[in-house]
């Protein structure tokens, strides 16, 4: 699975691997109820058509998660609240709790489902997860769904021991710290101070102007290149982002879409466990 940005994890499994299809089957495929504002579910890695919810190739087990939201903008509520209040020919200026909770139940079954999938690469060799999502909202909306639906699984972050801001402020002062990792032109800048933030593009980093600014600012993102094969974003909370593969096998034609995603989870699963154990051996 071709993944454009990433957070890892540690995870530890409380059951076998036989358990975890029939523990997400039991909350896979199911459809957002008229009155649920979200709803989480298992679904098959293929996508559509396919009642497959586990997939294991190698030492990688995949799974995908389904968020289903119901979006109701806020606006709409009010104003058929302010016309349900209206009708009953009470003229407060401010509308009525009650008014808003009637039009809520009225318009939740109406609202369109919005679908967002989170795919989930485990690495059950080294114990770690690779996600293809860094937005903070849902993955904590997740792990508080995993932990109610599927208690069998938990995530803690990453042991590291060294701070990643310090270890991208060695790389821009042109340390080396990993001979599998070099630099790229491209970096932020942040003052911890205030919310001003420097973002440099296609710049020789270790230029006197720059080497100025790293004396009064932190570094939050860096663009680097894991051997000459992967290059990214990383930022200062070790999420990855901006993701891209080059000279890497081109895929053979697939007959089916099963295909295909078997093909992208035995190529792109090992460059992942690969490059982000360089990482954190760069921040232990």
């Amino acid at each position: 699975m071709k993944f454009r940005s990433l957070q890892v994890y540690q995870y530890t499994l409380d059951c076998d691997l036989e358990s975890i299809e029939p523990i997400a089957q039991k909350r896979a495929f199911m459809t957002c109820g008229p009155f649920e504002k979200e709803l989480w579910t298992w679904t098959s890695p293929y996508g559509r058509g396919s009642d497959t919810v586990v997939r294991m190739i190698n030492q990688y087990l995949v799974l995908t998660l389904e968020k289903q939201n119901r979006i109701l903008p806020t606006d709409v509520i009010m104003q058929e609240a302010f016309d349900r209040q209206k009708q009953a020919a009470e003229d407060n200026e401010k509308i009525q709790k009650k008014y808003i909770h009637q039009a809520t139940e009225y318009l939740l079954p109406k609202a369109f489902i919005k679908k967002k999938h989170i795919r989930l690469i485990f690495d059950t060799k080294l114990n770690l997860v690779f996600i293809d999502n860094t937005s903070k909202s849902i993955c904590d909306s997740m792990f508080i769904w995993l932990k109610k639906n599927f208690s069998q699984l938990t995530f803690k972050p990453v042991t590291i021991e060294k701070q990643p801001k310090d270890i991208m402020r060695s790389l821009l002062h042109g340390e080396s710290v990993s001979d599998q990792i070099s630099l790229e032109g491209d970096c932020e800048l942040k003052d911890d101070n205030s919310p001003a933030v420097v973002s440099i593009k296609n710049q020789e980093l270790q230029t006197q102007s720059i080497q100025n600014l790293l004396l009064e600012k932190s570094v939050s993102k860096i663009a680097l290149r894991w051997n000459d094969s992967v290059s990214f974003v990383l930022q200062d909370d070790l999420k990855i982002s901006r993701l891209k593969f080059h000279d890497l096998e081109q895929a053979p034609d697939a007959e089916n879409n099963t295909e295909k995603v078997d093909y992208e989870i035995a190529i792109y699963s090992p460059i992942y466990s690969s490059f982000t154990t360089e990482l954190l051996k760069i921040f232990s």
